[in-house]
């Protein structure tokens, strides 16, 4: 009787495994995971400003004869937000042109993205500024590089400071007066 409780058992024991794994099913599923990317910029006004985010600089006359004239303007009263989102390992650059050049003008512009903190998620994902550029000849200048994920925000005031220096060109005898357009790219670094 034993040995037949025993011969039970074990058969018992088989046909719950073996009805178990002749009943189990798996069921796979393929999951397309992506980081699309996205690399925005927006040049806003500070203040009273932000909808209007045009500069106006002015190398003046004296205000009296035979007093100083005025040779250089500066301006940074704009920012320049971005919203980036990158792949690990990949980083993306902000560059700037001038629409025409002011070789002509006796004139000269320089460019610099000031980097303010701070950014988010943090501060060295917004990149590194490249300092002042000299964007006269209307060539594209690299103005920041290395920025990864990361986002500026949207208050007033956050991004990049633009520092625009509008100047008498050295030697410039006669100047004249332009409008350009400053266009920003923001691109993958290569």
């Amino acid at each position: 009787m034993k040995k037949n409780s025993i011969l039970f058992g074990v058969a018992l024991f088989m046909g719950i495994v073996l009805s178990n794994s002749a009943f189990a099913q798996t069921a796979t599923q393929n999951v397309a995971l992506t980081v699309d990317g996205s690399a925005l910029l927006a040049v806003t006004g500070i203040g009273a400003d932000i909808a209007n985010p045009s500069v106006s600089m002015s190398l003046s006359g004296a205000s009296e004869a035979g007093a100083e004239v005025m040779t250089t303007a500066e301006d940074q009263s704009t920012r320049l937000r971005v919203s980036s989102l990158v792949e690990s390992g990949k980083t993306r650059t902000i560059s700037a042109q001038i629409s025409s050049a002011l070789t002509t003008a006796g004139t000269t512009l320089s460019l610099e993205l000031i980097k303010q903190g701070p950014f988010l998620p943090a501060v060295a994902n917004g990149g590194t500024s490249e300092g002042p550029k000299d964007m006269t000849d209307a060539s594209t200048q690299l103005l920041v590089s290395g920025i990864t994920t990361c986002w500026s925000g949207i208050l007033d005031g956050n991004g990049y400071i633009i520092k625009y220096v509008f100047a008498k060109a050295d030697g410039a005898t006669a100047l004249v007066s332009r409008s350009i357009v400053v266009t920003y790219t923001i691109s993958a670094e290569i």
